[in-house]
């Protein structure tokens, strides 16, 4: 016995167990159990030398000898392909066939033939006929490729045919069969010459009304390779390859025996692809040949069995496992790490983390620090203790810089000492990376005094630093020692210092500290003083900016604005403040003001030569004379004394101002236009001198008689009742009489003041 194959197998009508076919030298023998359980032998073969291989698959048994492969069907009893050797130039004892089937549904198979280096891939073609069910037609479309003996390694093209079972009409029955085969061919003469026989068969078999089964196979693939095959094995739409090789040896060059290998191939229709080749180290491979190898599969679990004269080897298909260890072998961690995570569940020997270290390692070790720092973000989660151990790693090299950023801060939180560790690091040798990891981080992932006292330590090297002054001050605000924190702030003008003082409710702290809150920005001080009376008192503010009249002055000033009586006690010394410093707003002061002494300030101004605030005062004072003059003679202007007397409405001040202006001809032009709706004009015209030059002089007359009719008009309309207009008739005729007078004897002073300037203008 040479081989043996075991199948088992389920009948159509009762479930039958067969001990599959042995092959004893030449024969080959099939044992069926029968129904009464004894074992039946039927010869299905012999005669053409040794049986070496024998594979069973469902119905179909394939054979190969000496002289070729053949397939016999279980169901029909019948042989229906014969593959024949095309080279016999090797032994087939030292080079046997190998075959294997491909599938159960195909039944196709795969064959290594001839110099032990070609292979084919045949499928059986199969037509069935139910002779008791059919109803209607049944096709197939059968499909012939046969091996050209005129050339070597080439195949024939294929030809087809269909051909269809059909049911014969009643009336066309006679003594012919109830069935019959219609077949249709591009050339049916080439294709009933290698079908002959099959089809006479068949013809005979549907006369008897049994069962039949029709089946060839055809080539589909051929190709040739560079090794010889000692074994087959099929692996989905690929094929596992048992290689033996033959090499020459540079230096004899004699060929010698290299170790076998495993290859996996992608059958192509007249070549093939290689997906993967490894070579297997089996004890003695130099000295094996061909046909000491043998692969062995188990279908159910995808386990090959390379079988040698000293080892049996097992190899599996690759699984993610597998391909991890390539990846990881190639260096591409990466890829390794993805695809880690979408098989989590396939793994089985790795672990994403212990990936993702090798990962961090891997790029630390090529420089690329920034991206090994981010990606410990998801490599590491929330590992506590593989972060801190990923610090201390990153210490070593010098780069707690590059892994600062994607530190946790949350969830994980890590020891305090690793975050001391790096805002000492940054401390030493970049300010600004330190305060923005101050600013970033919270203050309890970290011993807050021991971070003080370092940049205090700093401080004495570089007291200006302000980047240090502020971090200090932020660090003060988060340990609550506000008064420090609000003190770097003022020095530092810093403009969140009003928002602390506001957040923190710090205006306790800010008592002794309202000069440095005023120089920093004594607009928003004021307002925020102001606006927390109750907090800082008006008493304590004006104390505390005792040395700074400025300040105090911008302070009692904006409370004037808000509340004329909240500050009376400081008007006093309010009067000094504006004269000093904001004398625009000491007039609006003292008009606004009723606490202030008006002796103290009238003193202040007459020191001071304020003229209108002096004017002020004393018509506040009554003394409007004194202050009338002092217009005329301080400030020389004649409508600011016109508006005088116009407000104080006194006909003494009228005289007054009359008296001063009369020999100075630029105030009786000033009179002359504003005198009119005041005072009679008659009493000024009379006291000019003659020969006095007054500039405008026809002007101004002439608004004197437009202000006497304006006021003439005014007074009639004023009563618009016809009764009164009717009792006024005589005083309206007298006042025209008057108007006609008072207008001829304007006109003749007028030509006499023109006749005295010509003649003096003569001369």
């Amino acid at each position: 016995m040479s081989c043996i194959c075991l199948m088992g197998r389920q009948g159509s009508i009762c479930s039958v167990k067969a001990l599959p076919p042995i092959s004893v030298m030449d024969h080959l023998l099939l044992f069926e159990r029968s129904w009464m359980s004894r074992w039946k032998s039927s010869v299905l073969h012999e005669g053409e030398g040794n049986i070496r291989s024998v594979k069973w698959r469902g119905h179909l048994i394939a054979w190969a000898n000496n002289m070729g492969v053949k397939i016999f069907d279980i169901i029909s009893k019948q042989r229906i392909t014969n593959v024949p050797r095309d080279d016999i130039s090797l032994r087939p004892d030292m080079y046997p066939c190998s075959l294997c089937w491909k599938d159960t549904l195909t039944h196709s198979f795969f064959i290594r033939v001839d110099d032990g280096k070609r292979l084919k891939l045949n499928h059986p073609a199969c037509l069935n006929f139910p002779y008791c069910s059919c109803t209607r037609g049944i096709s197939c479309k059968i499909t012939v490729n046969t091996v050209s003996k005129q050339k070597e390694n080439s195949v024939t093209p294929a030809e087809s045919c269909i051909c269809s079972v059909k049911e014969r009409h009643a009336s066309e029955m006679r003594d012919l069969p109830s069935r019959y085969v219609e077949i249709g061919l591009p050339n049916l003469l080439a294709f009933f010459t290698r079908l002959f026989h099959g089809l006479y068969g068949m013809a005979r078999n549907i006369s008897y009304g049994k069962i039949i089964s029709l089946k060839w196979s055809f080539c589909v693939s051929q190709f040739e390779t560079e090794f010889y095959v000692s074994g087959l094995a099929p692996l989905c739409d690929q094929l596992v390859v048992l290689s033996y090789v033959k090499e020459v040896s540079e230096k004899t060059e004699r060929e010698y025996c290299a170790r076998p290998r495993l290859d996996i191939i992608q059958p192509l229709s007249e070549t093939c692809e290689e997906i993967s080749s490894d070579a297997l180290t089996v004890r003695g491979f130099q000295e094996n040949e061909c046909r000491d190898y043998h692969l062995e599969y188990s279908e159910g679990e995808s386990l090959f069995y390379i079988v040698s004269p000293r080892d049996v080897v097992v190899a599996k298909e690759r699984d993610q496992d597998d391909h991890i260890d390539w990846l990881l072998e190639k260096k591409k961690y990466e890829e390794a790490l993805m695809a880690a995570e979408i098989s989590q569940r396939n793994i089985k020997r790795h672990k994403i983390l212990d990936i993702g270290l090798a990962y961090i390692n891997h790029l630390v070790a090529k420089g690329e620090y920034d991206i090994a720092a981010r990606k410990c973000q998801k490599i590491l989660g929330k590992n506590a203790a593989l972060w801190e151990y990923e610090v201390y790693k990153f210490k070593e090299i010098g780069q707690l810089k590059a892994i600062s950023p994607y530190l946790p801060r949350g969830d994980p939180v890590l020891k305090p000492l690793i975050y001391e560790m790096i805002l000492h690091e940054f401390l030493e040798s970049d300010y600004e990376g330190f305060a923005t990891l101050i600013r970033e981080w919270p203050g309890n992932l970290y011993n807050n005094s021991v971070i003080v006292q370092a940049v205090r330590d700093h401080l004495k090297k570089d007291s200006q630093n302000k980047t240090l002054l502020k971090t200090l001050a932020e660090l003060y605000t988060y340990d609550k020692n506000y008064g420090n924190a609000l003190e770097i702030y003022l020095t530092l003008r810093h403009k969140d210092v009003f928002q602390l003082i506001h957040k923190h409710n710090l205006f306790s702290s800010i008592k002794d500290k309202i000069v440095l809150l005023m120089d920093f920005d004594s607009e928003k001080a004021v307002d925020m003083l102001l606006d927390n009376e109750d907090k800082i008192s008006i008493k304590k503010v004006v104390e505390e900016l005792e040395d700074r009249p400025e300040l105090q002055h911008v302070y009692l000033h904006k409370l004037f604005k808000r509340d004329h009586h909240k500050g009376q006690r400081y008007h006093e010394k309010q009067i000094s403040l504006y004269a000093e410093y904001d004398r625009p707003n000491l007039l609006p002061f003292l008009r606004d003001s009723t606490h202030c002494p008006l002796e103290k300030a009238l003193e202040i101004c007459q020191q001071r030569n304020f003229v209108e605030e002096t004017v002020y005062l004393l018509s506040r004072m009554g003394n409007s004379r004194s202050a009338l003059k002092m217009i005329m003679e301080e400030l020389h202007d004649v409508d600011k004394a016109i508006e005088f007397a116009k407000e104080q409405d006194d006909g003494e001040l009228w005289e007054d101002l009359i008296l001063y202006s009369i020999d100075k001809p630029p105030f009786i032009t000033g009179l002359l236009n504003n005198i009119g709706t005041h005072v009679d004009p008659i009493l000024l015209i009379h006291r000019i001198k003659e020969g006095m030059e007054i500039p405008n002089l026809r002007d101004s007359l002439v608004k004197i008689l437009q202000d006497y009719n304006l006021q003439t008009s005014t007074t009639l309309l004023s009563n618009n009742s016809e009764f009164v207009i009717r009792a006024m008739e005589p005083t309206v005729l007298a006042l025209l009489h008057l108007k006609m007078s008072f207008y001829y004897i304007m006109m003749k002073l007028l030509s006499w003041k023109q006749k005295d300037f010509s003649g003096r203008a003569k001369r």
